[in-house]
């Protein structure tokens, strides 16, 4: 199958430099005291539970990630992302539910049976 290419690469990269100003300028709501410690350490400004991501640390991140990656099921099916084929599923909902409960967030983990 050849690969979608609905998208040039100029409107690839415009995305790219909005998703790197949100980020950056009105960042992402984080309650996990751990993770904005970690991101704090790494260049991020934290403010409360807002943490503002510079493009610097967003760019070196991606830096790091490799250029494919196998993902293993539970049945023991492989799907490898970042070959230029696009995986499909059959998933048709979340898999998870959610509740905001004050701040924190519990997860119910949906048995077979609600499918």
């Amino acid at each position: 199958m050849p690969p979608l290419s609905f998208l040039t690469p100029e409107n690839i990269e415009a995305i790219h430099t909005a998703t790197l100003q949100i980020l950056s300028e009105t960042g992402i709501l984080l309650t996990h005291p751990e993770a904005r410690t970690l991101l704090d350490g790494a260049g991020a400004t934290i403010l409360q539970n807002k943490v503002l991501l510079p493009p610097e640390l967003i760019e070196s991140s991606l830096a790091l990630c490799p250029p494919s990656f196998t993902l293993r099921g539970r049945s023991g099916n492989q799907a490898t992302l970042g070959e230029g084929e696009l995986p499909w599923h059959n998933l048709g909902g979340a898999t998870q539910e959610a509740e905001l409960d004050a701040i924190l967030l519990a997860a119910e983990t949906p048995i077979r049976e609600e499918y």
